[in-house]
Order: C-alpha cells, then structure tokens, then sequence
C-alpha cells in the first residue's frame, strides 16, 4: 500500500484553498458590475416634493426615479463591461479584418458611443468601494471623454477611490486648462484606426468596381487627402 506524503497532501490541500477563493473572487467580480441606488444617494429627489403635494404622488414619483436611474446606471456599466470583453479578447487574437467594428455596425452601435460606455466601465473597475462605483457610474460621458483625452485616469481614479466627487474631478481638469463647457470628441486609439482602415479597404476591394463615376472622384480626393497627411508627417 503506497504511503501518504504530507507535504504532498498539504500542497494539494493550499491548491483547493486557493481555487475556491479564486472562483469566489471571481463569482464577486461579476456582480460587482451593478450599483444599487437609494433615497439618500440622489439629493435632488427633493425637487419632486414641489412637482405635487400628494404624498403618495411623492413616493411613487421618488422610487420610480430610484428605479430609473438604477436601470440606466446598470445598463451604461453592462454594456461597458461586454464592449471591453469583446474589443480585448479581438485584440489579443489579432482582430482579423476589422471584425470589431463590423460588430459594432451590425448590433446598430456607434463605435464612438461604445467606447465611451467602455470608459466609464475602466473607471468603475479601478474603484475600491460602492461609493466610488456610485460616482463613476454617475459622471457625466462629457467628464469621461475628457479624463481620456488628458490622460489623467490613473489620477482620477485615486481621487475617486479617495471620495472625490465630480466636481472634484472637474477641478482636476480645469487644472490641465480645459475648457468644461466645450462638448469634444475622446481621443481615438490606434487600434481602433487600424480596426477602421481594415475595414474600409476590404470593402473598398469588394465594392470599388460598384461605385459611380462621382463616388470614384469622391474616393480618390479623400485618399489624396490622407496621402496628404503622411506625406506631411516625414
């Protein structure tokens, strides 16, 4: 009969430990997605007291409020979540023919709206506790775009983690000289350019025998236009 090692066993032992603690980690991880909201997260349920006297108008408008904002919070951060999932596990496989942005054309999403709703999902990620989760999922897309575009995530995120608001985070920004009233588009990543140029010169090789004589012209000034841009970049 073949003996017991204790060593081995006690190594077999940590090894069981350590999965089930990671398949729990992980078990929290996705439900750490969702925010729930309450009467004392959103001050401005206050407002509804002067839209009606009639208290039981008051409860009903106040927890369907409640509800709005819990369902729209969660959504933003699903769909952040998916849209992450997805333009990782492309990149890491190289993301063959701009399957990415075919994607996102064929579910009727604009490219750089999900981008944004990934965003917002980074931020919610990187917070420590439900308070700093409640912040992000509440930030305005406008602050979101400009956190990227100045490159100061790492630093909103420890302010956020610290218990700062988004007024805060405005302040932060104001600092880089940014004018906060001014809409602007988030900086575009190289992989998504690629992912586009990919994309269009496929179609371009399917389709370009299609196009009418004014389309041709159309197509070929904005390829001298590009031409124009590298050229200039020597």
């Amino acid at each position: 009969m073949k003996k017991s090692n204790p060593a081995e066993m006690l190594k077999n032992r940590f090894n069981l430990i350590a999965e089930k603690e990671a398949n729990k980690k992980k078990e929290l991880m996705s439900q750490s997605t969702l925010v729930d909201y309450n009467e004392e997260d959103i001050p401005l349920l206050n407002m509804i007291n002067e839209i009606s006297d009639n208290k039981e108008i008051q409860e009903l408008l106040k927890k369907s409020s409640i509800r709005f904002l819990n369902t729209i919070s969660n959504s933003a951060l699903e769909l952040g979540k998916l849209f992450e999932e997805v333009a990782g596990e492309l990149k890491k496989q190289g993301s063959p023919d701009g399957i990415y942005i075919k994607w996102l054309e064929s579910i009727n999403m604009n490219r750089m709206t999900a981008l944004r709703y990934r965003r917002r999902y980074q931020l919610f990620q990187g917070m420590k506790d439900i308070n700093g989760q409640k912040t992000v999922s509440l930030l305005s897309s406008r602050v979101i775009d400009l956190i990227f575009k100045e490159k100061v995530e790492q630093t909103a995120i420890e302010l956020l983690n610290d218990g700062a608001n988004e007024k805060d985070i405005k302040a932060l920004l104001e600092n880089k000289v940014i004018t906060l009233s001014t809409p602007d588009e988030p900086k575009l990543e190289i992989f998504e350019i690629a992912e586009r140029v990919n994309f269009i010169f496929n179609e371009f090789n399917n389709k370009v025998n299609d196009l009418s004589e004014e389309e041709k012209i159309q197509v070929n000034n904005l390829l001298s236009k590009i031409e124009k841009i590298f050229t200039n970049k020597k």
